[in-house]
């Protein structure tokens, strides 16, 4: 599924916008960093009952992808019952867009049934 991004990324309490991160990080604040985007997932689904990852270009993309695994470990280990919800996303940049990914982690009940 694509979505034609058109909504104010302000409105949104549960969108954690991930970026590519520097390339002289070592694997210390890499690790870090990660905890830190892993952290916001999980308190973001927990306040909101959802949580978005959302990123343009590879290396950004890979680590939403990893961000959303660790926060889906974090929220494993306390119970929490929720379904990972992936899809493209078009972002316009004023005169260009691009295509990104949106990672939505959603909580549901013990039938699977989304909670709103």
């Amino acid at each position: 599924m694509i979505k034609d991004e058109k909504d104010n990324i302000e409105s949104d309490p549960t969108l954690l916008l991930v970026s590519a991160g520097r390339i002289d990080f070592t694997k210390e604040e890499e690790s870090a960093e990660m905890k830190k985007l892993t952290n916001a997932g999980v308190q973001t689904f927990l306040k909101h009952g959802k949580a978005k990852f959302r990123a343009v270009g590879k290396s950004a993309s890979y680590r939403a992808l990893k961000a959303c695994i660790m926060t889906k470990g974090e929220l494993s280990k306390r119970g929490e019952q929720f379904l990972v919800d992936p899809s493209f996303v078009v972002i316009d940049f004023g005169e260009n867009k691009r295509s990104g990914i949106n990672l939505e982690l959603v909580k549901v009940d013990r039938s699977n049934n989304i909670i709103d």
